[in-house]
């Protein structure tokens, strides 16, 4: 059907201009024939088009209807866009529109200074009865997010909990800085004059 369409429109252009008959077709307001004036509703996902054909008034509307079909099966966009819900910050505060932490990433995760969040390992507290000494051992250790959960976290806090704290006999001390990476988190030298 799509060959027959084209050699129709190929034949159109190679009469002359007199003998063509101009379609106004545009999908967003249907389908006008000048010599019917029928008036047909149609798909609005295309942009209007000029077609001119050969054939003669009493095909036109067959012309119109094949030409309709085809433009609605090659279509290639979706009828509905495909959108992924996403869970980024989205509380603010009612009085004056300031944003707000989300409360269970601050009683829930930790962030050091240099920009990691870290958790305790899901299951800490359950069935201790039946696990090994090793793994309640290893439960007890916290374990680092990743850059993607990091970034999203820092999404979803104030400034507030991105500043350092300092707190006295901090178990979380030596971990603040990161040492093994001069490159990215330079530390300064001590300065003696």
């Amino acid at each position: 059907m799509a060959a027959s369409l084209m050699s129709i429109v190929r034949a159109g252009w190679a009469l002359s201009k007199s003998a063509l008959k101009p379609y106004s077709y545009c999908l967003t307001q249907g389908v006008r024939n000048p010599d019917v004036g029928s008036r047909l509703s149609t798909s609005s996902q295309f942009q209007s088009r000029t077609i001119f054909s050969a054939l003669p008034s009493s095909h036109n509307l067959g012309l119109v209807f094949s030409l309709n079909g085809i433009a609605n099966r090659l279509s290639l966009q979706p009828k509905t866009p495909n959108i992924q819900q996403i869970r980024t910050k989205i509380k603010v505060s009612l009085k004056k529109g300031k944003p707000k932490s989300v409360k269970a990433v601050t009683e829930r995760f930790y962030r050091l200074n240099w920009g990691i969040w870290i958790r305790t390992h899901a299951g800490r507290a359950k069935r201790l009865w039946k696990k090994s000494a090793e793994r309640k051992h290893r439960l007890r250790q916290h374990v680092f997010c990743n850059k993607q959960q990091s970034k999203l976290l820092d999404k979803m806090v104030t400034a507030f909990w991105k500043r350092p704290k300092f707190f006295v006999d901090d178990p979380y001390e030596p971990y603040h800085k990161r040492h093994n990476f001069p490159t990215y988190f330079p530390e300064k030298r001590p300065f003696y004059p």
